[in-house]
């Protein structure tokens, strides 16, 4: 027998005793403390499951939904309508050949010990891309990020591009408030997370030049 379920039969067979007690003492009728130790019997073998419960409504953030918003951003090339001329092209970089980013690795290194620091690092590193960008573009970088995405929607950041990024700011936020990240979502987003920051890194670069 395991220490925990030791501990488990011990709590269990206490507070069956004192419910026997309770029960067969004549001037003591079956009341709120009989239910409660009743209660507090079955609260170590009930814990367990209740510990890995998993209530509806998306408290965990999942490979699918993760994939979803990366889809998004990947599938259309950012690029600066306003500042770009037709002869600045989107510098595409081979999905086999990309250099990986200090601070992905960085960010894998976090992964293994603690996934939604890491969810949490990567969309750290898209705020701080946005926020160089309004500047650039002289919109005020200091507007809560939402708002910042939204003012730059269609005609900075293609419509789709950036309702990607608002889902990843999202998810983001929810794994900053304790939503449990799935492994295999942080391993999709840092695997394809040099592609995003990538074509982010190059967007400022043709601002800058354009």
């Amino acid at each position: 027998m395991t220490k925990i379920n030791a501990v488990q039969v011990i709590i269990s067979l206490a507070s069956i005793c004192l419910l026997g007690v309770h029960l067969f003492k004549p001037t003591i009728a079956i009341d709120s403390i009989a239910l409660f130790l009743l209660a507090f019997a079955a609260i170590p073998w009930i814990f367990p499951f209740l510990k890995s419960l998993e209530l509806p409504g998306g408290i965990k953030i999942e490979l699918k939904d993760t994939k979803a918003a990366t889809d998004k951003v990947i599938s259309s090339p950012i690029q600066a309508k306003e500042k770009i001329t037709k002869q600045t092209q989107p510098r595409e970089l081979p999905q086999n050949e990309m250099v990986e980013f200090e601070t992905i690795k960085t960010l894998r290194q976090i992964a293994e010990a603690d996934s939604n620091l890491a969810f949490v690092g990567f969309r750290i590193e898209i705020e701080k891309r946005l926020r160089e960008l309004a500047e650039m573009f002289q919109i005020n970088s200091r507007q809560p990020l939402t708002v910042l995405l939204r003012s730059m929607q269609g005609h900075i950041i293609p419509n789709e591009v950036a309702s990607g990024l608002s889902d990843l700011i999202a998810l983001g936020n929810q794994a900053a408030h304790g939503s449990k990240v799935d492994p295999a979502a942080i391993n999709w987003l840092l695997d394809v997370g040099p592609s995003i920051l990538a074509s982010m890194d190059n967007l400022i670069d043709r601002s800058k030049n354009g």
